[in-house]
């Protein structure tokens, strides 16, 4: 917005107009992140082809409803930076679900008997490239706003699957051991790479924010009274808002019933 100002002036609409452009952006990739860990779900025989038929309705549906909750039109227009991180943290995610599949697609595609270096090296860059675009995407989200690091708990996920997929295809479908995967885990250079390129652009811009918020009062530093518990009725006030008012009680109903 900054920088925008520069060329446009100082207006409302040009803070507003960033988090519309991005909410928009988000929306295919949103699609695809739903239709896309549909696919990547287990599935034989029978079963597998009505998932993927299933993919795309359900990916359509939870589309819908993230565009049209109350909460998300409300946000969508407004000057503020949960919807670009949230928007941005999206893009993220479904880029490191790619990456997770081209590991295990590279594994599929070239069994260990026929597989050549080069072929697993195409497959891993592959992979590479995902992977340094989600880290890139996702760093950008925390550097708008630091909570937005509650993703880390699906990319931990899709982690641990993508590796459990590669280690399994590789022992001829085999589980691994739970000691096995985590030391798969550990040892794959590309996702300490993913860690430091996704947390220390934010963890210098936050350590510098807070020399600043030190150093030149009344600047302050955003959350600086720390965490506390509230009392029980502050929760309720909240959770009765998210049940009539965010999300309305339909699609509150339906996300409690797990329909998306």
């Amino acid at each position: 917005a900054a920088i925008c100002y520069k060329f446009f002036g100082v207006h409302e609409w040009i803070g507003r107009i960033q988090a519309v452009i991005l909410f928009a952006v988000s929306l295919p990739f949103f699609f695809l992140l739903v239709r896309d860990t549909w696919h990547g779900l287990p599935a034989h025989g029978a079963s597998a082809g009505c998932r993927c038929r299933f993919a795309d309705t359900a990916a359509t549906w939870a589309l819908f409803f993230y565009s049209f909750a109350p909460l998300n039109l409300f946000a969508s227009r407004e000057f503020m930076p949960d919807v670009p991180s949230l928007s941005l943290a999206i893009i993220g995610l479904y880029f490191f679900l790619r990456y997770g599949h081209a590991i295990r697609d590279s594994r599929i595609a070239w069994p260990r008997a026929e597989e050549s270096k080069r072929d697993r090296a195409n497959g891993e860059s592959v992979a590479g490239r995902w992977l340094i675009a989600s880290a890139g995407f996702i760093s950008l989200a925390l550097l708008i706003k630091l909570p937005t690091a509650i993703i880390g708990a699906p990319l931990l996920y899709l982690a641990v699957a993508a590796v459990y997929d590669h280690r399994t295809l590789s022992n001829g479908g085999r589980r691994p051991a739970l000691q096995d995967l985590l030391v798969r885990l550990v040892a794959r250079w590309e996702l300490w790479l993913f860690a430091l390129i996704t947390l220390a652009p934010p963890a210098i811009w936050y350590w510098h924010a807070h020399e600043v918020a030190e150093k030149f009062y009344p600047h302050h530093f955003f959350g600086a009274g720390g965490i506390r518990i509230m009392s029980a009725s502050w929760y309720w006030k909240i959770a009765k808002q998210i049940t009539t008012s965010s999300l309305t009680p339909v699609l509150f109903a339906l996300a409690t019933a797990g329909a998306f």
